[in-house]
């Protein structure tokens, strides 16, 4: 390109850029910041000859290198407990997560992603002649200069919305009954559970969805698995013994989805379906 000599010439907005067509040698790492990623964790445990549990929660928060994205808020806990009674012996087990995700970036070379729109700006561009972003009379995106095709990555960071809730449970039982010193009978139970549900919102005004777009998904799932096996195993001598097992499945599924659509939005900051300027789909 041409030398950068200071030339003057206006930002997006039509304003005039302080220092003019300049070098900007901090303006891709002026965009993103130190992530965090925070894991705690407290467990309790105790055991016997007889038995043993552990109980334990974690908490995990993480964020992006860039502003405002990629938040996540994920609680664990899981539980699980071993028992010897006698002729029997019993284990159990449970996990419960509950995830939370807001503002997921668009990756690759999604027009709306702001990594994508910013890594295609010239050297000379200063992050601060990023804003303003948002027409105040409009309340619409302010177009790039003449290139109608890049969103101005601070409207997608700060506009555009998505958020997805996860709830997933697996926990099971097994017991096993030692009949006789010939004979053994196992039983089993296990379920995972998840119950999913999100929302993705386009703000109106913006270069690439002018018109706003909202929709949703509730989606859940339900696995549970069921077994029975029979052990019989007999010595006879010294050096031969019989064995032979028995046993029994039986596992069930079911899933179901239901979402919807709106491919343009009536006003300005409502994430809602009911915020339809068009018929849902």
């Amino acid at each position: 390109g041409m030398p950068m000599l200071g030339q003057p010439y206006d930002n997006f907005a039509g304003q005039p850029i302080p220092g003019g067509y300049s070098p900007q040698p901090g303006n891709i790492s002026a965009l993103y910041k130190t992530s965090l990623t925070n894991t705690s964790n407290l467990s309790i445990s105790k055991g016997d000859a007889n038995g043993s549990f552990r109980l334990s929660y974690t908490n995990l928060y993480s964020n992006d290198v860039i502003q405002n994205q990629n938040r996540i808020k994920r609680n664990s806990l899981s539980l699980s407990a071993t028992r010897k009674i006698n002729w029997l012996t019993m284990d159990t087990w449970v996990l419960f997560t509950n995830q939370d995700t807001k503002d997921r970036t668009l990756r690759n070379l999604d027009p709306a992603s702001p990594m994508a729109a910013y890594v295609y700006m010239p050297r000379s561009f200063n992050i601060a002649e990023l804003s303003p972003y948002v027409n105040p009379a409009t309340g619409n995106s302010i177009a790039l200069g003449g290139v109608g095709s890049i969103e101005n990555p601070l409207w997608s960071i700060n506009e555009d919305k998505n958020e997805d809730t996860h709830n997933r449970l697996i926990a099971g039982i097994n017991a096993t009954s030692r009949i006789n010193s010939m004979l053994s009978l196992r039983l089993q139970g296990s379920t995972d559970m998840e119950f999913v549900s999100a929302y993705q919102y386009r703000e109106l005004g913006g270069l690439q969805t002018p018109q706003g777009s909202y929709n949703d998904l509730e989606q859940h799932s339900l696995n549970y698995d069921y077994e029975a096996i029979a052990m019989f195993n007999k010595q006879v001598g010294e050096n031969f013994s019989v064995t032979a097992n028995a046993g029994a499945e039986l596992v069930t599924n079911s899933s179901a989805a239901r979402t919807q659509r709106v491919a343009a939005l009536l006003v300005h900051n409502m994430p809602s379906i009911s915020n339809s300027n068009a018929v849902p789909q």
